[in-house]
């Protein structure tokens, strides 16, 4: 395996090759964006526990999108089923956990920075009692570790992108995979820059659009129907993209 540096650019070629490859053969992808939404929505019924699990399940659902894109690609389907089995789903799934962790980790690590607070506002409740303004100084607080949290998550999904693929095509160990994903997207930052902000652009638009719609002609029925297709077509989009993303980043 060999890395690649890349142009920016090539963050707007990846889109374009996505959809020719989603264009292929559409139902592969549709089906399998299908299924993450599904479990989103029940997953979601677990609160926080849902969110964990989507969390831990993006590692090994970027290494299905890049099999599935290859499969099209290479006009070989039955590489899915070769590719997606007991070992490779075990390995996305400890390496999601190893990313839960990095995140959980430093979502602690924030949180120890403002333990002074912590316990100003235990002595608060304890002396004068509970009342909205302490509350509405805790929370202020609090918003250092969410969004240290959220940005974490965000920018360690991306470094790891390619982790569950390395580590099971190439047969490396997991820490060794994680490290390399990281490496690869790191020194090729203005091309992942440029894909990041368009597909953000497109969702952005996209859920704009939905919004619009709802508002001028839907009911809520109508309105999560047309939200619920759009979100899985968006998804199957981005997941076709995923293998031209691997393909020029990622040489053997």
């Amino acid at each position: 395996m060999t890395t690649q540096k890349i142009p920016a650019i090539s963050g707007l070629h990846w889109i374009k090759k996505g959809l020719e490859i989603f264009r292929k053969n559409p139902t592969v992808f549709i089906k399998f964006s299908l299924i993450i939404n599904i479990f989103t929505i029940l997953s979601l019924k677990l609160l926080t526990i849902g969110i964990i699990l989507k969390i831990i399940l993006t590692p090994l659902f970027c290494f299905i999108g890049i099999v599935c894109g290859q499969s099209i690609a290479n006009n070989d389907i039955n590489y899915i089923k070769q590719t997606i089995n007991v070992y490779s789903i075990k390995k996305g799934i400890k390496i999601g956990l190893l990313y839960m962790g990095i995140c959980l980790t430093i979502t602690i690590l924030s949180t120890i920075t403002l333990s002074k607070e912590i316990n100003n506002f235990i002595g608060e409740i304890k002396s004068i009692g509970l009342n909205q303004e302490s509350i509405n100084n805790f929370a202020n607080y609090l918003i250092i570790p969410i969004m240290t949290t959220t940005i974490s998550i965000l920018i360690f999904g991306v470094l790891l992108i390619f982790s569950t693929s390395i580590a099971v095509l190439y047969k490396n160990n997991l820490l060794k995979s994680m490290i390399l994903s990281s490496i690869l997207v790191w020194s090729n930052k203005k091309a992942f820059l440029v894909y990041i902000l368009l597909w953000s652009s497109i969702y952005i638009l996209i859920e704009i659009l939905t919004i619009f719609t709802y508002q001028t002609f839907l009911n809520k029925l109508d309105y999560f129907i047309v939200s619920f297709t759009a979100q899985i077509i968006k998804d199957s989009f981005f997941y076709s993209s995923l293998y031209p993303v691997y393909l020029d980043v990622i040489r053997k």
